[in-house]
């Protein structure tokens, strides 16, 4: 068994950057134990870019798929919930559909993990397998102060046979 944290690439330039999200959305409630707080669909505008090119995830500032990637994920979790999240453009009037997944965290880390003070940064990622659940595919990395997406390789390989578009992905090592 493989794992990767899945980003968003930053050589997307033009991916779509939300401008209205704060107010609108506690990104406190995109956590486990709080999603019941969020509503199930939300509308938001994003910056105007005449050369937009809709990626299929999206990470700041909250996790965001495509309506593909959320597919994969209903095929691999099928118990896991979103909401529906409508990105539109003002000056063009372009919408593109995503969804903000209910992802699970697991408390995974290893100690040969390194991970900065304030436990922001992961510098090398290092998962115990024992603490991962067996059906898991998709998760948030636990007890961190800032987001991390892992993702199983079968999950990662299904969306990128799909032709997923602006994600990077960070090896991670193993360990047991």
């Amino acid at each position: 068994m493989k794992y990767y944290i899945l980003k968003q690439d930053k050589d997307y330039t033009d991916a779509p950057v939300i401008s209205n999200w704060f107010g609108r959305i506690d990104t406190d409630n995109i956590r486990p134990g709080k999603y019941k707080n969020l509503k199930e669909m939300y509308s938001l505008t994003i910056r105007d870019n005449k050369e937009l090119y809709p990626v299929d995830f999206i990470m700041e500032p909250f996790p965001a798929v495509s309506a593909m990637v959320e597919h994969c994920i209903r095929v691999y979790e099928p118990n896991i919930g979103c909401s529906r999240l409508y990105l539109l453009e003002k000056t063009t009037g372009r919408a593109e559909e995503y969804f903000i997944p209910y992802l699970t965290e697991e408390d995974c880390l290893a100690e040969s993990s390194i991970v900065n003070r304030n436990r922001t940064v992961i510098e090398k990622p290092v998962i115990d397998i024992n603490k991962v659940s067996r059906d898991r595919y998709i998760f948030l990395i636990g007890n961190m102060n800032s987001r991390y997406v892992v993702v199983r390789e079968e999950f990662m390989e299904s969306i990128l046979r799909r032709g997923a578009r602006g994600i990077s992905l960070i090896p991670v090592e193993l360990e047991k």
